[in-house]
């Protein structure tokens, strides 16, 4: 299955000079933990939730004046829209994030494809588990759990 069928299209962005607090309300109002951050039509980061806590708060920045661009994740997992759903899931199994963001040979951002996405469409196949699998090991390493 292609991604262009299946990634989540029309999704919330963000701009590297938007405050902390401005990207916090948007991650809240669209109830989201993830947010690409896009200059013109190139994504330059990602914004999580994780980042607004681990480099927002715990670095004492204020929401009101701190920048996306100060926390964001610069290096971001990408896939192509015109890769198959096995790819993606390889990516994201090899990298152990949860989502990807989907873009155009250009570069330009699409959509964004969620670890949920790809295991709903993948029921019974075992790349989803395998999947889980990397991101549960990932999180035993980054927690020491």
């Amino acid at each position: 299955m292609n991604l262009s069928q299946v990634m989540t299209r029309n999704v919330q962005v963000v701009h590297p000079d938007t405050t902390l607090r401005d990207a916090a309300l948007v991650m809240r109002n669209a109830n989201i933990g993830m947010l690409p951050v896009v200059d013109g039509e190139r994504v330059v980061g990602i914004l999580t939730d994780r980042d607004l806590v681990v480099r927002g708060m715990a670095e004492l920045r204020d929401p009101a004046r701190a920048r996306v661009r100060h926390v964001m994740t610069t290096d971001v997992v990408r896939v192509y829209e015109d890769q198959e759903m096995e790819d993606a899931i390889d990516v994201m199994g090899l990298m152990r994030v949860q989502r990807v963001v989907v873009v155009d040979r250009q570069e330009r951002l699409l959509g964004v494809l969620s670890a949920s996405d790809a295991a709903v469409l993948c029921h019974g196949d075992t790349r989803a588990g395998h999947l889980y699998e990397n991101i549960a090991a990932r999180a035993v390493v980054s927690t020491g759990v």
